[in-house]
C-alpha cells in the first residue's frame, strides 16, 4: 500500500500550526514565481522587436500612401501622368518594386523632366539595392528647386546612402512607459494552495502597476566582403519599478555579440550572449551562452527562420524582504542550463499583412528536479499596416511545461502546467495622433498600447491563475 506521507506522521496542534507557517513562508514566494521573470521579460523583447519592424515597415509604406488605382485604371487614360503616378505608388505599397520600375521608365520617357517622376524613380532604385544609379539620380535632383516635401525626401535618402557606405553603423532606441496588472503576483485562482499536500486558504490576487524603461544599443560592421558579411553586436538594459509588489522589481543588462554571414542557403547569425539580471536591487542572474540564427527566404512570400539558444543559468537567492516574505529565497535551485529551439515559417500575405507560426521546445535543467522541465510552444503571430503609419500586432501561444519531479513542501505529485497566452497591440506615430502640432523630433515617436491576458493551469492549485495586463509604451529610434 502507498503511503501518502514518507516522513512519518504530521505533528498535531500547536506544533502543527508552526510546521503549516514555516512551509507557507518557503512556498509564498515560490508560488509567486519571482524566479520566471526573466522569461517573461523574454517574451516582451520579442514583442518589443515585432512593433519596431512594423513601425519601421509602416512609416516606410506611409510616404506613398493614397487612392487604389490598378492597371485597369491606367490603360483607360495611359498618358494621364497622374494618374500613372498613383498607379506607381500603389505599386510600392504592394511591394512591386520592379513593376514600379517599369511604369517610371515609360512615364519618364514621356515627360523626362518631371521631378516627382525623378524622385520616385532614385527611391525605388534604392531600394532595388541600384546605391550607384539611385545616388546619381538624386545628386541631379539636389541641384533643382524642389518643392520643400521632395527637397526633404531627396535629402533624406541621400543620407541613407550615406549610411548604407558606412563601415560602422549605429542604432538605438528608448522606450518608456507603464503598466498595470490584476494579479501581479499569480496568486492561485481557485484561492487555494498546496503545503505538503494539504490546502491552505491564500487572498485573492494583488494588482499593481509598475513603470518600465527599455534601451538598446546595436552596432554593425561591415566586413568588406562581396556578399556583405557583418559583424554586430548589441546592448540591452531593463528596468521596471512596481508601485506596490518591489518583490517584482526586475533589472536585466545583456550582451550579444557575433556575425550576420549571408550565403547561398540561408542567412546565419551565430553570437555570444551575456546577461546580468537584479530583482530589489539584489543580484538575481547570470548567464551566458551561444546563439545560432537563420533565415530563408523562398520567392516574395514564405521565409523559414530557426534560432537556437543554450545558455548556462546561475540563480541567487535573493533574501530581501517585503511584509516579511524573502523575494527570491530558492531562486539558486534554478541554477542550470537552458536551451530554447524555435523553428518557424513567416508568410508576407500582402503588403499589409504578415503572419507568422512557430514551434519552440525549451529544455531546462536545474539543481532540483521539480524546477527542471521540458516546454513545447505553438505561437501564431500577425502584423497588419493600417495605414498612416498605424499598426496592429496580435499573438496566441499555447504552452506545454512537464517537470522532472516534485516540490514535496507543495506536493507529491509532480507538477504540469498548461499556459495560454493571448495579446493585441495597437501602435500608432505621434504625429498622426497629433498633427503638425509636435516637433519634428518627437513626430516619429511610436505610441503602442496593449492588452495581454495570461492563463496558466496546472496539475497544482498553487500554479493555476489568470492575469490581465495592459501596458503602454513610447519608442523613439535613432539611426547614425
Amino acid at each position: 500500500m502507498r503511503h501518502r506521507h514518507s516522513r512519518g506522521p504530521l505533528p498535531h496542534g500547536p506544533a502543527l500550526a508552526v510546521l503549516l507557517a514555516v512551509l507557507l513562508a518557503v512556498t509564498a514566494a515560490g508560488a509567486q514565481q519571482p524566479e520566471r521573470e526573466p522569461e517573461r521579460l523574454q517574451r516582451d523583447r520579442t514583442t518589443t522587436r515585432e512593433a519596431e519592424d512594423a513601425a519601421t515597415r509602416a512609416r516606410e509604406r506611409r510616404a506613398f500612401e493614397g487612392p487604389t488605382i490598378g492597371f485597369q485604371d491606367v490603360l483607360r487614360d495611359p498618358d494621364n501622368l497622374e494618374l500613372n503616378l498613383g498607379f506607381v505608388r500603389q505599386q510600392i505599397r504592394d511591394g512591386d518594386l520592379r513593376g514600379a520600375a517599369s511604369t517610371l521608365e515609360r512615364i519618364l520617357a514621356l515627360a523626362p523632366g518631371l521631378a516627382e517622376a525623378r524622385v520616385l524613380h532614385a527611391i525605388v532604385l534604392f531600394r532595388l539595392d541600384s546605391t550607384v544609379e539611385a545616388e546619381r539620380e538624386l545628386r541631379g535632383l539636389a541641384n533643382l528647386d524642389l518643392p520643400p516635401g521632395q527637397r526633404a525626401e531627396v535629402d533624406g535618402y541621400l543620407r541613407q546612402i550615406e549610411r548604407r557606405r558606412q563601415a560602422v553603423r549605429w542604432q538605438a532606441s528608448l522606450s518608456v512607459g507603464g503598466q498595470a496588472e490584476t494579479n501581479r503576483d499569480a496568486t492561485p485562482s481557485g484561492k487555494e494552495r498546496l503545503v505538503v499536500d494539504l490546502p491552505l486558504t491564500v487572498r485573492r490576487g494583488h494588482s499593481d502597476a509598475a513603470v518600465l524603461a527599455v534601451a538598446q544599443l546595436r552596432m554593425t560592421y561591415d566586413l568588406g566582403t562581396p556578399d556583405g558579411h557583418e559583424f554586430f553586436a548589441v546592448a540591452t538594459s531593463f528596468r521596471n519599478r512596481q508601485r506596490h509588489l518591489s518583490q517584482f522589481d526586475l533589472g536585466a543588462d545583456t550582451l550579444e555579440a557575433g556575425f550576420n554571414l549571408r550565403t547561398d542557403l540561408a542567412d546565419v547569425s551565430p553570437s555570444l550572449v551575456l546577461g546580468y539580471g537584479s530583482l530589489m536591487s539584489r543580484r538575481f542572474q547570470r548567464s551566458v551562452g551561444g546563439r545560432v540564427r537563420a533565415e530563408r527566404q523562398f520567392g516574395d512570400v514564405v521565409s523559414f527562420f530557426a534560432d537556437t539558444l543554450a545558455q548556462y543559468q546561475h540563480f541567487d537567492a535573493v533574501t530581501r524582504t517585503r511584509n516579511g516574505d524573502a523575494a527570491a529565497p530558492r531562486a539558486n535551485e534554478l541554477s542550470g542550463l537552458r536551451v530554447d529551439a524555435e523553428f518557424g515559417l513567416a508568410f508576407n500575405l500582402d503588403a499589409e499583412h504578415r503572419l507568422s507560426a512557430s514551434y519552440t521546445r525549451t529544455r531546462k535543467a536545474a539543481q532540483r528536479d521539480y524546477n527542471a522541465y521540458v516546454g513545447d510552444q505553438a505561437a501564431l503571430r500577425h502584423t497588419w499596416l493600417l495605414g498612416d503609419g498605424r499598426f496592429l500586432l496580435a499573438s496566441a501561444t499555447a504552452e506545454r511545461d512537464l517537470f522532472d519531479g516534485a516540490d514535496t513542501l507543495v506536493s507529491a505529485r509532480t507538477r504540469r502546467d498548461t499556459v495560454l497566452r493571448g495579446q493585441i497591440g495597437y501602435g500608432t506615430p505621434l504625429n498622426t495622433l497629433a498633427r503638425g502640432a509636435l516637433p519634428d523630433w518627437a513626430g516619429d515617436i511610436t505610441l503602442l498600447a496593449s492588452v495581454d491576458v495570461i492563463r496558466s493551469i496546472s496539475n497544482l492549485p498553487n500554479y493555476t491563475y489568470t492575469n490581465l495586463r495592459g501596458q503602454l509604451m513610447l519608442t523613439k529610434l535613432w539611426e547614425f
